[in-house]
């Protein structure tokens, strides 16, 4: 029997099948492996669990800097504020909104003086969490 060259999303479907039924033929291995390791496996997750807090801690938070940043994305654009720029922006994006070009409108050395240029922004029109 002449040999099928299968593209790419074909192997990625049986592959897909294959592991699926490995795991239903193997159910009761897998269980029996997680209750005889589960604390062994509970630590494992604590610990990357751990390091990943601590890296999203960390990352790209300004120290008392905040930043009155605008997203374009729609006729009226939104203004906010944030010290944690690559935090928030992932927060805009789980909610559908584009934050591909979004910029910085100013850099404040307070809370008070970002709360009060964003509030200034809101006067001239820009849109904000308030608004939305």
């Amino acid at each position: 029997m002449p040999r099928v060259k299968l593209t790419p999303e074909q192997r990625k479907i049986n592959k897909k099948e294959a592991d699926r039924k490995y795991r239903e033929a193997n159910k009761e291995h897998y269980k029996a492996y997680y209750e005889a390791n589960k604390d062994k496996i509970y630590e494992s997750r604590k610990e990357r669990l751990k390091v990943y807090g601590k890296k999203r801690r960390q990352s790209k938070k300004l120290d008392n800097l905040f930043i009155v940043y605008c997203l374009p994305y729609t006729d009226i654009p939104y203004c906010g504020i944030t010290n944690r720029p690559d935090i928030r922006m992932i927060e805009h994006g789980t909610v559908g909104n584009d934050t591909t070009d979004w910029f910085i409108l100013q850099v404040c050395n307070t809370r008070d003086e970002a709360l009060k240029i964003e509030s200034e922004y809101h006067k001239k029109g820009y849109l904000g969490a308030k608004w939305m």
